[in-house]
């Protein structure tokens, strides 16, 4: 399969976190959330809120001693004016009306725009896996439209992450996915799903059930309730998939 093998550290906030984007998306975090929220959003290089989540900041700021975001984009239709006044001098606000784009895909368009981007490393996403299951899928696209490069530029590799789940792409080709030693922040717990409306092939290395040329789908198999069983991860595919993995906080 062609392409570059991809390499990555499964905990995308325990090394490295001062090369990250993260972005906290407009969708209320669990109470659990908050704690393992705020600990990314303060550490990261850069901070981008998504239309209205500026207002879940400004809410949680006191409590948890959030940092004002960099950057807020959206069409600011759910953003409260307090907010906007409250952050004003410390935010930069980026208009973007278009309706025809969720306002995760202008936060990322607006994020591979960013002058600074070849000081990121990796984005992550705060949130978006939670309430509605229309948003949740919509997000889920935002990520393959954003898998290996836009508009010429290479995108960081883009992890979505709440207090029970960690969801990322693996795109076409080979990725390897390395486990920390120490494992108490995972349950073992690890999935890979087919999203693309395309024959999906697969081969895996380091799951308690591997396979090997396996064709997934849906209708057919899809590898849901799988489990680490390696220091490494090796997925090879056809298509862009879904890895899921589950934390324990």
């Amino acid at each position: 399969m062609d392409g570059p093998v991809k390499t990555f550290a499964l905990l995308p906030w325990e090394h490295g976190i001062e090369k990250a984007a993260v972005v906290w998306l407009n969708s209320p975090p669990s109470p659990n959330d908050l704690d393992l929220f705020a600990k990314i959003w303060n550490s990261s290089f850069v901070r981008y809120c998504a239309d209205g989540s500026a207002n879940t900041v400004l809410k949680y700021q006191q409590q948890y001693n959030l940092k004002s975001p960099d950057f807020c984009v959206g069409d600011f239709d759910s953003l409260a004016h307090d907010t906007r006044k409250c952050f004003e001098k410390e935010t930069t606000f980026i208009h973007t009306p278009c309706q025809d784009q969720t306002d995760f895909t202008k936060l990322l368009l607006e994020v591979t725009k960013n002058e600074d981007l070849d000081n990121v490393e990796k984005i992550i996403v705060l949130g978006g896996l939670s309430g509605r299951f229309d948003q949740t899928m919509s997000v889920i696209n935002s990520l393959l439209m954003f898998g290996n490069v836009w508009n010429g530029k290479v995108v960081p590799h883009i992890f979505v992450v709440d207090q029970n789940n960690l969801v990322m792409v693996c795109n076409t080709g080979t990725t390897l996915v390395h486990i920390p030693q120490d494992r108490q922040k995972l349950t073992g717990i690890t999935s890979f799903v087919p999203i693309m409306q395309q024959k999906t092939i697969v081969t895996t290395r380091g799951f308690k059930w591997d396979v090997v040329d396996q064709e997934i789908c849906f209708g057919g198999l899809v590898s849901t309730s799988n489990q680490i069983d390696g220091n490494v991860l090796s997925v090879t595919t056809t298509q862009p998939i879904l890895l899921h993995f589950e934390l324990s906080f």
